[in-house]
């Protein structure tokens, strides 16, 4: 699980469809995204202008790849399971920390199940969402 105080390589995906990698910490709080790119400088995203914050394994990823909608190897907890998908049809699955946050912030962080991809975690934003479903606990 992502430490939310360190920085890790991240893209950061518009709602219009733009990709821009960079590294950003975890613990972003209030209405903006910082994204430090790789030559150091610095930009700042509004969230309701973003998809998600993707923190990936690395920046190139791999389009071969077919995503596990599941967590095989995870104990029972206290989080929940859910699945996403976005206003433009991309379906995500993970788990979300079952807490307040999860209804008064404007997004949340997403554990996503599949170990084999390159995504990690991701920060959901809720004006992107077009569909939101609990598929266990």
């Amino acid at each position: 699980m992502r430490q939310e105080s360190t920085f890790g390589k991240v893209i950061v995906r518009t709602k219009d469809g733009k990709l821009h990698r960079g590294f950003s910490k975890a613990d972003f709080i209030g209405e903006e995204v910082r994204l430090i790119d790789a030559k150091g400088n610095q930009r700042e995203f509004r969230l309701d202008e973003l998809k998600a914050v993707f923190f990936v394994k690395d920046f190139s990823g791999d389009t071969q790849y077919r995503p596990v909608s599941f967590f095989g190897k995870e104990p029972e907890s206290a989080w929940l399971w859910v699945q996403v998908t976005f206003q433009d049809g991309e379906v995500l699955e993970g788990r979300v920390r079952n807490n307040l946050s999860l209804i008064d912030s404007p997004g949340f962080f997403l554990w996503l199940s599949d170990e084999g991809a390159n995504n990690d975690t991701a920060f959901v934003v809720k004006s992107a969402i077009k569909d939101f479903r609990v598929m266990g606990t």
